[in-house]
């Protein structure tokens, strides 16, 4: 039953949205397969998508400068 609902999106037509800007955003930045690609490679099996992953890393300093200390903390 979870695997029914695991690659659903949260948050309604919002989520859905914010999945698909960050598939097309990402996907092409480690030459990954789009879903309906995905899909197509895996002649309805049923399988686990095929995908990369993406990590982005922020430094706070670079956002928050000399206070970055005292917001990391709270």
């Amino acid at each position: 039953a979870a695997m029914a609902g695991a690659m659903l999106t949260f948050g309604g037509h919002k989520g859905s949205a914010l999945s698909a800007m960050i598939e097309l955003m990402a996907g092409p930045l480690i030459g990954d397969m789009t879903s309906a690609e995905s899909m197509a490679f895996d002649e309805g099996v049923g399988a686990a998508p095929c995908h990369g992953e993406l990590i982005l890393a922020f430094d706070p300093k670079v956002f928050l400068g000399a206070d970055a200390a005292q917001h990391v903390a709270r």
